[in-house]
Order: structure tokens, then C-alpha cells, then sequence
């Protein structure tokens, strides 16, 4: 901080809090919507087994608020992927976005032919734009996460996706703070938002893929 500083401390705790709230973030949509996180993809991706609601609509008798579930899953083929690509279309609107482990996406990979796995078209040139690779499946992207649980597979839509941020709270810096009892100043990063989906049924979950 001052004239006889060896290194600058606080700009690697700035860049440490920048990928703790990235990484904070990611485990959000890995997750139902505990606690203070966001609702993330499991919540989302469930047909009323494990999430009987979603956004405080009951999935029970709001059927349309029940996403595609497969908790069954099994050796991967590629009837299983089709069977849960088709279950999440409809009238014209189709998954574009498959997210899973790079176990399930090598058996996919394995099950394509040479020229399946290398054909890519220009339906992903903005994922492909921002760093994003994939094979891809039907109209979807295949894409790898690596910090997903084993076996999961998540089919998206992502026209009824969103993820929304407040505008006073998008990474808000509160300046620092002097402590009263050390020798030390403390910032924070605020941070408040979700990831909305409008239309569940328009998305999908296959589990326990081997």
C-alpha cells in the first residue's frame, strides 16, 4: 500500500475475490437454490421428484413447470441423448445447449463418427466466439463443465434462460472500512441476481450416465 511495499498485496486479494465469486457463481448453477444461492440448473432441470417447486409454482399442478428428468440413465448411447433431446423440444424449440462431464461427453465423442464429431456449423459462432469448443449433437453444443457431478447431463433451451443481475449490485464495490481493533482495512464485492427460467418444460436432466 505504501511507498515500502515489496508487492501489492491488495491487488492479489482483488484478483482472489474475483475468481471466489466466479467459482461461488459456478457452484450456484451447479445447485437447487440453497440458502443464499442462486437457483441454479438442478433446480430448474427437475420434473417435481426432487424440486416440487419452482419459483413458488407447484410442478404438481402446474405441469408445465416440470422439466424433463431421466434419473435412470445407464450406459450412454445415443437413443438416450435423442429420447431426452426429444422430450425437451417442441413446437419448433429445440435444445441448443447440452452441458455435461468430459467422461459422458468422451462416450459421446467415442459413439460419433469422424465426421460427425469434426462437422461444426455457424448455429455456435458466439460460444465459439467467447472460447467455447464442443462437438455437437442434433441442433445443440455439447459442452464440458467440469466441476458437474459425475454422470450428469443437462439439455437446455436457452431462449427461456436468463440470467438476470441488479444493476446497483453487479460486482458493487463497497470502498474500505478501517478495523477498530488492528492495524488493517477490509472491501467487500456485493453481488445479487438469478437465473430465471421462463419455460422449464423446455429443458431437461439425464443422470447416472456410465
Amino acid at each position: 500500500m505504501g511507498s515500502n511495499r515489496i508487492r501489492n498485496f491488495v491487488a492479489d486479494k482483488m484478483d482472489n475475490a474475483r475468481e471466489t465469486m466466479s467459482q461461488i457463481l459456478n457452484d450456484g448453477l451447479r445447485s437447487g437454490g440453497n440458502g443464499d444461492q442462486i437457483d441454479g440448473l438442478p433446480a430448474i432441470c427437475d420434473d417435481g421428484t426432487n424440486y416440487t417447486t419452482y419459483g413458488n409454482i407447484n410442478r404438481t399442478t402446474d405441469t408445465w413447470a416440470q422439466a424433463y428428468l431421466n434419473a435412470t440413465g445407464g450406459a450412454y448411447s445415443n437413443s438416450m441423448f435423442q429420447t431426452a433431446y426429444g422430450e425437451v423440444a417442441k413446437n419448433n424449440k429445440n435444445c441448443d445447449m447440452i452441458i455435461t462431464t468430459q467422461a459422458v461427453y468422451n462416450s459421446i465423442w467415442n459413439k460419433m463418427t469422424p465426421q460427425q464429431r469434426y462437422t461444426q456449423t455457424s448455429a455456435h459462432a458466439d460460444l465459439r466466439a467467447l472460447g467455447f469448443n464442443g462437438i455437437e449433437f442434433n441442433a445443440a453444443i455439447v459442452i464440458v463443465e467440469d466441476d458437474l457431478a459425475a454422470g450428469i447431463a443437462y439439455f437446455l433451451n436457452t431462449d427461456f434462460l436468463e440470467f438476470v443481475v441488479h444493476e446497483e449490485r453487479n460486482m458493487a464495490w463497497q470502498d474500505f472500512m478501517t478495523h477498530l481493533d488492528e492495524d488493517a482495512r477490509t472491501g467487500r464485492f456485493y453481488w445479487m441476481g438469478n437465473l430465471i427460467c421462463t419455460a422449464p418444460r423446455y429443458e431437461g436432466q439425464v443422470q447416472n450416465i456410465s
